[in-house]
């Protein structure tokens, strides 16, 4: 299994991570060996409501991972890299 991590802290602001608008963003995805992403988590240093799932404010609808186009670009960049025989 493969793990990719996207995290996005340009706008980040020590002080203003939790309401201040100045927030860090990150993207988990767990691949399985042949590179298809089998689920993956967004979190945010935001108090505020945030789905996992899509990674959007106040979204209460959605019931699965929906990859952001950065991670489903890597993760499709990753089913054609060799891996590793044991």
């Amino acid at each position: 299994m493969r793990v990719i991590r996207i995290i996005d802290d340009s706008n980040f602001v020590t002080g203003k991570e939790r309401n201040g608008g100045n927030y860090k963003y990150e993207e988990v995805a767990i691949l399985d060996e042949s590179g298809v992403i089998l689920r993956g988590e967004h979190t945010t240093s935001a108090e505020f409501q945030f789905c996992t799932f899509c990674g959007s404010f106040g979204c209460t609808e959605c019931t699965w991972y929906h990859p952001s186009y950065e991670m489903d670009n890597l993760a499709k960049r990753t089913q054609h890299e060799p891996t590793e025989m044991s």
